[in-house]
């Protein structure tokens, strides 16, 4: 068998470029078409030869070109990958934009979930959006400015809260984007009836 297979390589080097089909192979070494077609297959699922479609029926085998290895990064001189002491450090990232005053207000708002007037919590709302511009990372907490008006068990104690059952299945749930309606609260941060306004408008609108 091996004696059969280096024949039909050899016969395939002979033809490149344009290769050979298989009965034109079992014509060359005087071997069936079948057994020439089943030798030529095994060799292509094992990666030894490549076959070209030149119709709906025929292939054209060919022999397959030897990969190149290629170095994954550049040469560097030595000593120019070790760590200096004298380097740059990195920047640390910037702190979450802090308004305690905004929050007060956020507090002061009906609930989005139930209607409760006054909610009393401020929810922080973590998802990232690139059409809203907002971009978050692990362990950072988001902008007061992402802040939705929820009361205390819609926001964490009820068993279908946003704490408990996850932001993304909350928001759909409720049928409303937060993220939104964030925008349209920070907005209208200097004006607590507009902000209300605002959160009732929402209440209305759920999907």
């Amino acid at each position: 068998m091996s004696e059969r297979i280096d024949q039909i390589v050899a016969t395939l080097a002979a033809a490149e470029p344009d290769g050979l089909t298989s009965a034109e192979v079992a014509a060359r070494l005087n071997m069936t078409s079948y057994n020439a077609s089943g030798t030529l297959s095994k060799l292509a699922a094992y990666g030894k030869i490549a076959s070209e479609k030149i119709d709906r029926q025929r292939y054209r085998w060919k022999l397959k070109p030897m990969p190149q290895p290629q170095r994954v990064a550049p040469l560097a001189k030595p000593g120019e990958l070790l760590k200096r002491i004298n380097g740059v450090a990195p920047q640390p990232l910037p702190r979450e934009a802090s308004d305690p005053a905004y929050l007060a207000m956020i507090r002061q708002l009906p609930c989005l979930k139930c209607g409760m007037d006054p909610c009393g919590e401020a929810a922080h709302v973590r998802m990232q959006s690139g059409a809203h511009g907002k971009h978050s990372g692990i362990g950072r907490k988001p902008d007061d400015r992402w802040a939705a008006p929820l009361c205390a068990c819609c926001h964490r104690e009820d068993r279908d809260s946003q704490h408990r059952i996850g932001e993304l299945a909350f928001w759909h749930r409720l049928g409303s984007n937060p993220l939104l309606i964030c925008e349209r609260l920070y907005a209208a941060r200097s004006d607590l009836v507009r902000m209300r306004a605002i959160a009732l408008t929402a209440i209305a609108e759920r999907q």
